[in-house]
């Protein structure tokens, strides 16, 4: 009884063993299986996300390039202009009459109280003077009539703004009317800058007025 208590006891322990080697032996198989499974998965995902990453950064790359090739700036045409010229556009008639070195601006009526622009110590005005005659159904305002500037020896720019005679005195206000429809008013635009521009009789100096239709005129001092 006792030997064959000890067989039975020994082939139970040779079951488990066994049972335990086979377990062991599935138990590793199957997580070599789920570990080469779930790799690839891990690998794929990230190469998708460098490659969607790079396929972004391809298309900004792209956008960034066309940019300059669709925004082109359009280069303003440039003409010259003489003194009792006349400049036409859809919004008014401009009359050049004078171009002259000031320094005090003054109204066309000083026969009593009157305003002027004295230029500042060491400053003179470039003060373009002309006529503009308001061929819109409305007023126009000052902001609307042209812009001017000043280039001295081809290098130093001058920036000037737009006033209108009224009278004894300007109006000064880009917001101000210019003028009612038709009316034909005397404008000056002020380009203010150091004497020597005036003084130095050497150097070329030019002015230009860029008119509503964005013609730019240009009339020489000297050259």
């Amino acid at each position: 009884m006792e030997q064959e208590k000890k067989k039975s006891n020994t082939k139970l322990i040779v079951l488990i063993i066994i049972a335990i080697v086979i377990v062991l032996v599935i138990g590793g198989i199957l997580f070599t299986r789920a570990d080469k499974t779930s790799a690839p998965e891990i690998v794929n995902t990230s190469d998708s996300q460098t490659e969607k990453i790079t396929d972004t950064s391809t298309e900004n790359e792209t956008v960034t390039n066309s940019e300059p090739d669709t925004e082109v700036e359009e280069k303003k045409e440039t003409k010259k202009i003489k003194k009792g010229q006349k400049i036409k556009t859809e919004d008014y008639e401009f009359t050049l009459d004078k171009v002259e070195f000031s320094y005090e601006v003054l109204p066309e009526n000083t026969s009593s109280v009157y305003s002027s622009y004295p230029a500042d110590k060491g400053k003179v005005y470039i003060d373009i003077n002309g006529r503009i005659k308001n061929l819109m159904k409305r007023d126009i305002r000052i902001s609307e009539l042209f812009e001017a500037s000043a280039i001295y020896d081809n290098n130093y720019t001058y920036n000037g703004f737009v006033i209108v005679n009224d009278d004894n005195r300007f109006n000064w206000a880009s917001s101000y009317t210019a003028a009612t429809p038709l009316e034909t008013v005397r404008v000056h635009a002020l380009i203010e800058c150091p004497k020597e521009v005036a003084e130095n009789k050497k150097k070329p100096i030019s002015v230009f007025l860029e008119v509503s239709d964005g013609t730019i005129y240009q009339y020489d001092i000297r050259k």
